[in-house]
């Protein structure tokens, strides 16, 4: 039941983004280095995987680090 859940999620996820670059006709790299408008959820998922943000919000203004 969980398992099937995952896979519609995946499913409609990888839906979405293909028809978002399909709507706006661009395409991404994939593995090869080729445009391509029909890219796999997990492609993605790992072209985003090597980004990492961190942010601090510092509320006291007085606040120096050593």
């Amino acid at each position: 039941m969980v398992m099937g859940l995952c896979l519609l999620v995946y499913s409609l996820g990888q839906r979405a983004l293909r028809q978002s670059l399909k709507r706006g006709s661009q395409t991404i790299q994939n593995q090869l280095g080729k445009a391509t408008s029909t890219p796999t959820l997990d492609w993605v998922f790992q072209c985003f995987m090597s980004i990492h943000l961190l942010t601090f919000r510092f509320f006291e203004t007085d606040f120096q680090p050593q």
